[in-house]
């Protein structure tokens, strides 16, 4: 939990976690002091709630958190095209998702929501969870990658058939290449 007053920024959080907070968590980095509490004990800060007074601040990003926010989506279209030159119909939804998540995790990304479907279930659901079903000709797959800040993809790959095999017709691979063409 955050805190912040006249005198400046803290990051409270339980002792049990201090190795970790300590180790990976560079709270320092953003001015904020981290401060550890007893886990049995309740926060020793007053709670209140600022969504209100916050909400006008989370909409505007300065250029640090900008380029932050370009760099995490330029690696997010990385790992969604390296993750779609892998992908065929015989592959199950998981195997397809776990695919993508695998290509994000390369990058530094964890996949928080990783929703996928096949051909059979792309026109029914709008938040797929993948299954052992097949994708099949078409699919569906929007990842939600997360460094600090959180990106969101979505693209529907789809194959037909040519001579003798299947030829891509996953379009949005321009699309996603694109916006890492403006990176470079």
């Amino acid at each position: 939990m955050v805190a912040v007053d006249a005198d400046g920024g803290r990051v409270y959080y339980q002792d049990v976690e201090r190795s970790r907070v300590e180790g990976e968590e560079c709270r320092e980095e953003l001015g904020y002091k981290p401060v550890r509490y007893a886990w049995h004990e309740p926060p020793p800060v007053e709670l209140r709630d600022v969504e209100d007074a916050i909400a006008p601040l989370r909409r505007a990003l300065n250029e640090e958190e900008a380029e932050r926010y370009r760099a995490a989506g330029a690696d997010a279209a990385e790992a969604m095209i390296s993750a779609l030159e892998q992908l065929t119909p015989e592959l199950m939804e998981l195997e397809a998702a776990a695919i993508l998540a695998g290509e994000a995790w390369r990058r530094g990304l964890v996949v928080a929501v990783n929703l996928a479907a096949g051909e059979e279930r792309q026109p029914v659901h709008r938040h797929p969870l993948p299954t052992r079903r097949r994708r099949g000709s078409m699919s569906f797959y929007s990842p939600v990658p997360r460094s600090t800040l959180r990106c969101s993809l979505r693209r529907r790959p789809a194959f037909r058939a040519v001579r003798g095999g299947l030829e891509s017709l996953d379009h949005s691979r321009r699309e996603v290449g694109g916006h890492r063409a403006r990176r470079e």
